[in-house]
């Protein structure tokens, strides 16, 4: 893009991507002292890595703020005794990142392999906040009961049931 409109992009995205790597960098070094914090404080691991999870996509929300506004339509905030589930159809990449606007913070995610296997960085405390693989756990049976318990624990859940398509757009 050319003119003025143009440099707002890119220094938008040049912001947004430094501050991302930037922040996740943080995050990473931050995480054992924030885990060993609210363990100390009597929270579970799974609670307190969940609770960090949800507080880095809030700061990376309210970073943001300047280059655009986040809405959410037909949100309803569970934030009560009983857990909620929750579905997000997924549009971008920022999706993940929006989860931490929400008011919930007990929060278990489907998420599919490729998260597991590429962000390998981030995959000791995807599975330390008991987040639910869905390619590699063998059958559908396996985490569905993975979903139910969740309740049972106060947990709510969230997931992104956008499936894959063809390269084509075909199916």
């Amino acid at each position: 893009m050319k003119g003025p409109a143009g440099k707002k992009n890119l220094a938008a995205n040049l912001w947004c991507w430094g501050l991302l790597s930037v922040g996740s960098i943080l995050a990473l070094i931050l995480a054992p002292f924030w885990l060993a914090a609210l363990r100390l404080c009597g929270r579970s691991w799974t609670l307190a890595a969940r609770e960090g999870i949800w507080l880095y996509g809030r700061m990376y929300i309210l970073a943001i703020r300047p280059f655009g506004k986040v809405r959410f339509r037909g949100q309803k905030a569970s934030g009560g005794d009983s857990p909620a589930i929750v579905v997000v159809n997924h549009q971008s990449w920022l999706d993940l990142y929006l989860l931490g606007a929400q008011p919930f913070r007990n929060a278990c995610l489907l998420v599919r392999g490729w998260p597991f296997q590429r962000l390998f960085f981030f995959q000791p405390l995807m599975r330390l906040a008991g987040y639910i693989e869905t390619e590699s756990q063998g059958n559908a049976k396996v985490i569905l009961d993975r979903c139910r318990e969740a309740p049972k624990n106060g947990t709510d859940i969230g997931g992104f049931p956008e499936g894959t398509r063809s390269q084509d757009g075909s199916r």
